[in-house]
């Protein structure tokens, strides 16, 4: 009796599983040779061993150029989460001077002085010495607009900046961003109509 007769007899299910066996056999030698021919040491300590994200990254990195533009547009767009992301263990004026300092090379004096210029400019400049627990929510989210300005952006985007805010708090939010919309462009992502 023949191999292929033996294949005929086994119900469908077993013969079924079988393909998928070999099937699942030819990925992997397929997988493992990919690998060996594509990859590089370097990319699997950076993409997990995954060679397809190895070879996106190979692609993206290029000679650097693609990865420096992505870097540059970065630094020029703020973002203002909805849910603020302060450090609650650092005091406010550290909130705004952290990322100048670290990412832009800014010396203490020069970021603090920048810093103190935004929070005046949300109406915050006696704030400075306080953490963001004692802060309210509109103060707080008032401080990471600050924050987002210290870093120079040329546009600013808002995730749902008064989305868990009380009336009030939103009216002192939206009177910030109203006069923000003069200086720089706002791209705003909110279900209030008002806002807009």
């Amino acid at each position: 009796m023949s191999n292929s007769d033996n294949n005929e007899k086994q119900p469908f299910s077993i013969r079924w599983q079988i393909f998928c066996a070999r099937l699942k056999l030819k990925w992997y030698e397929f997988k493992i040779w990919y690998q060996n021919k594509f990859s590089r040491p370097e990319d699997d300590a950076e993409s997990g061993g995954d060679p397809d994200a190895a070879k996106a990254m190979r692609l993206v990195e290029g000679d650097g150029r693609i990865a420096n533009k992505i870097r540059e547009i970065r630094f020029r767009v703020g973002m203002v989460f909805q849910s603020f992301n302060l450090f609650p263990h650092i005091n406010v004026l550290h909130n705004l001077t952290l990322a100048p300092m670290k990412v832009l090379g800014m010396s203490r004096k020069e970021a603090e002085e920048q810093a103190f210029q935004q929070l005046n400019k949300v109406g915050l400049g006696n704030k400075a010495n306080l953490f963001p627990h004692e802060l309210s929510a509109g103060q707080r989210q008032r401080v990471a607009i600050a924050r987002c300005l210290v870093m120079n952006p040329r546009v600013m985007l808002f995730d749902e900046p008064t989305s868990a805010l009380d009336p009030i708090a939103t009216a002192e939010v939206m009177d910030v961003m109203r006069k923000l919309k003069k200086e720089i462009p706002l791209v705003i992502i909110t279900h209030k109509i008002s806002l807009v």
